[in-house]
């Protein structure tokens, strides 16, 4: 017998998950890696049921094909593009 993983994450779970990644991006601010501020902002996007941010492995977070908010609304999945400039 196998176990298959669930079709549906846990909405707990998802919360969980997302107040993670908010907590850390003051910490990643202040490391000025940009690919890992911007994959955050992407795992946030899928935890809000949104489709991530294309973010390719040598992409410094500029011309993305998402639309991104110049006013840091993290917790809205949005990147805050005036501290990636």
């Amino acid at each position: 017998m196998t176990l298959a993983p669930p079709l549906t994450t846990d909405p707990k779970t998802l919360l969980v998950a997302r107040t993670a990644l908010l907590r850390a991006i003051p910490h990643i601010k202040e490391t000025w890696d940009h690919k890992l501020y911007l994959q955050c902002i992407s795992q946030i996007n899928l935890t809000l049921g949104r489709a991530p941010l294309r973010v390719s492995a040598d992409s410094d977070g500029e011309d993305e094909d998402e639309p991104m908010s110049g006013d840091g609304e993290e917790a809205d999945g949005k990147a805050d593009t005036a501290w990636i400039a």
